[in-house]
């Protein structure tokens, strides 16, 4: 995995709740949306990558927009950063 999006995607968590931070794989992912866990998955990059391709049902909320949106996602979801 490319190691400068990595940092962005741990920028972004840390952002939302750096006590509460955790690595997963894609198979935890997986795992997580085959057991329908209610759980909101976050694209932070950039509107054109996203539209370009992101996970099915992902939200888009760019990097740099975070702090000023993070009000959208529920608090009552775990939510994933890529």
């Amino acid at each position: 995995m490319n190691k400068a999006f990595v940092k962005i995607a741990e920028a972004a968590a840390n952002a939302l709740k750096p006590d509460r931070v955790h690595k997963i794989g894609a198979s935890e992912l997986l795992e997580m949306l085959n057991a329908t866990e209610a759980v909101t998955i976050m694209d932070v990059r950039n509107r054109p990558d996203y539209e370009r391709g992101h996970i099915q049902g992902s939200i888009s909320i760019p990097l740099e927009e975070v702090e000023l949106r993070h009000r959208e996602l529920d608090p009552g979801k775990p939510v994933v950063v890529y």
